[in-house]
């Protein structure tokens, strides 16, 4: 099974949840893969607009949470949105890490709690 072999590998599982129906992260961790789900779909409508609403939806689920985990495609108006976005999001103090530290924090692990804003 793909998943025993991840956690063989120590590799980690994002469920990124296009289908409503997924049961990838519940599957991930009943066999000992570290594993979470996105937050947010950055671009499900391929336009600047939807972007720029969806980033903020992950300034918000940040400061709320702790933590927003977004994906994406790299389309044009993604990309360019993105360019402009990360510095601003830098300078307002959030900090982009990489995904396994968010499963960490997420999981508890108390070195990494000082990610949380």
């Amino acid at each position: 099974m793909v998943a025993e072999a991840m956690r063989d590998h120590g590799l980690l599982f994002l469920d990124s949840l296009t289908s409503a129906k997924s049961v990838g992260e519940k599957t991930a961790r009943g066999l000992g893969v570290p594993t979470t789900r996105r937050d947010v779909f950055l671009d499900n409508t391929d336009s600047v607009a939807e972007v720029e609403l969806r980033l903020a939806q992950v300034e918000r689920t940040a400061r709320e949470t702790g933590s927003a985990i977004a994906i994406g495609h790299p389309r044009d108006a993604t990309l360019s949105v993105l360019a402009d976005w990360i510095p601003r999001a830098r300078a307002a103090g959030f900090v982009l890490v990489p995904l396994s530290a968010v499963i960490e924090a997420r999981s508890g692990s108390p070195a990494l709690q000082a990610l949380r804003p």
